[in-house]
């Protein structure tokens, strides 16, 4: 399935993956070469009109970390659908 994405947020994605924050690098670490149980995650992709920190295609499960938050809004996950993106 392809992922729709507005095209002018790649070059912004791009920049965002050098410039990580902690806990996203942190989380990559574990995320990055298939590490996760072998499920393939992609660090800082374009979907729609967002950028997710993180993203599973087979998992339809896209992150999107927050820098500074209370306990309970660290992380915040979005799960996309078959119809969705």
């Amino acid at each position: 399935m392809k992922i729709r994405y507005n095209p002018k947020l790649k070059a912004h994605a791009r920049e965002l993956r050098k410039q990580g924050i902690l806990s996203e690098v942190l989380l990559w670490e574990h995320l990055k070469s298939r590490k996760m149980r072998g499920y393939q995650f992609m660090r800082q992709k374009p979907v729609g009109d967002y950028i997710v920190d993180f993203y599973c295609s087979k998992l339809k499960l896209a992150m999107k970390l927050m820098e500074k938050a209370t306990t309970e809004d660290s992380c915040m996950i979005m799960i996309w659908s078959d119809s969705g993106y």
